[in-house]
């Protein structure tokens, strides 16, 4: 059995990952929602899921954009109407932060 010294073993690429990998940066303007909702003293599980929901929207709408973003949502293929009311229970709380109107649309 080998051992290696503390040194050796940090210098060692670990599974799955390259040496120069860099953390994943999230965007200051969701960011600032997540903060507020913890401040509120929202469960983390629901800040997780407002996370995930307003991050897929972000990969394809502008947050910025209140009928972008329906369009997008109405628009997803192959997910239910509760999955499409997450998305807009996420972006809703992203245009209450942001003060932006938008005519949440919906789904049962």
């Amino acid at each position: 059995m080998s051992y290696c010294s503390v040194n050796s073993c940090l210098e060692k690429q670990k599974a799955g990952y390259n040496q120069t990998h860099q953390p994943f940066h999230r965007n200051p303007s969701l960011l600032n929602v997540l903060i507020k909702m913890k401040n509120q003293n929202r469960s983390d599980y629901t800040i997780q899921s407002t996370d995930k929901s307003l991050t897929q929207i972000s990969k394809h709408a502008d947050l910025n954009n209140p009928e972008e973003v329906k369009q997008y949502i109405a628009n997803k293929q192959n997910v239910t109407d509760g999955y499409k009311k997450a998305l807009c229970l996420a972006y809703n709380k992203y245009a209450d932060y942001y003060q932006i109107q938008w005519e949440m649309p919906r789904y049962k």
